[in-house]
């Protein structure tokens, strides 16, 4: 991410103030946005579970009805 970041393709428009870990990017040309986040312990309804590390991509405001939103996982 910081390479595209350096090229001008992504810019980071949102640093959690309390890790510094999750960021935010957007897509200057795209319109889309990735959230990285470092995952954590979370919960699905009643059930623990451990969430990965991974990206959000979210879709432009003109996104389709029938896309879902996607995460990626992350190569540690």
């Amino acid at each position: 991410m910081g390479k595209h970041v350096g090229t001008g393709k992504l810019k980071v428009v949102h640093i959690d103030g309390k890790t510094g870990l999750n960021k935010t990017y957007y897509n200057n040309k795209s319109g889309y946005s990735y959230n990285l986040d470092e995952g954590r312990n979370t919960r699905v309804g009643r059930q623990k579970v451990v969430e990965d590390s991974h990206i959000d991509v979210n879709y432009p405001k003109t996104r389709p009805k029938n896309i879902e939103k996607k995460k990626l996982p992350v190569n540690n």
